[in-house]
């Protein structure tokens, strides 16, 4: 382990100036500067029905399919904060705090904007050209908006599928109503049935811990 403060500080602030570059690039869907961020491979969560399993996905896949899925967008703005890195030679873990606001197609036609939070859980690898990304995922906290519509925003996270590919149904959603105390049940209940018949739920903030801890948001968004 390199015990130079220096040199700590200078990994430090490169692995930072990635972090920060991915956000960037995906929000000017430039998939080169997308893809310079990656290792050659990037090791994501495997897909649902493999619990703690991980996914070896080539880091140009990987870019290109986070930078199309972002495109499906009208806009997307990542925020990073709060990152915290561990160094170990020549390689590094890190999480950061992310809070993503997008907007997307809603229900006939309308625009609708939401805005997603969650902590990235990341590995880097030191290689010729620098400091790079070997493995990522997003543990999504919660969502401002349509949830439904949260899971079809891929912006970014990449191709990876555990919350990508899950729809958040009506059903698992009164489920969870169902473990919630009583008298938080029937209002929730009747916000969901009130989006299922398409009159929508706006600026309503839908924790999700339960269901989301420990998966991968899709790119956006993290196909975000």
């Amino acid at each position: 382990m390199n015990t130079d403060p220096i040199q700590r500080l200078a990994d430090e602030l490169a692995i930072l100036r990635v972090l920060a570059r991915l956000a960037q690039s995906v929000d000017d869907r430039d998939e080169a500067r997308y893809r310079a961020c990656l290792a050659n491979e990037v090791m994501v969560p495997a897909p649902d029905g493999e619990p703690g399993g991980w996914l070896a996905v080539p880091g140009q896949d990987y870019a290109r399919r986070s930078i199309e899925a972002a495109s499906d967008m009208a806009w997307t703005h990542h925020k990073l904060c709060n990152p915290v890195i561990d160094l170990a030679g020549d390689r590094a873990s890190a999480k950061a705090d992310v809070v993503v606001d997008l907007e997307t197609a809603g229900g006939e036609g309308r625009r609708e904007r939401l805005t997603i939070g969650g902590r990235y859980e990341l590995e880097f690898a030191r290689l010729e050209d620098g400091w790079r990304i070997s493995r990522r995922r997003l543990v999504r906290r919660y969502v401002i908006g349509d949830p439904m519509l949260a899971d079809q925003a891929r912006l970014g996270h990449g191709p990876e599928t555990s919350i990508g590919r899950q729809k958040l149904t009506l059903a698992s959603m009164r489920k969870a109503d169902t473990d919630a105390s009583p008298s938080r049940t029937k209002g929730r209940s009747s916000a969901l049935e009130k989006r299922r018949r398409g009159h929508g739920v706006r600026g309503a903030s839908l924790f999700l811990g339960r269901e989301r801890e420990g998966t991968e948001g899709s790119p956006l968004v993290c196909r975000d």
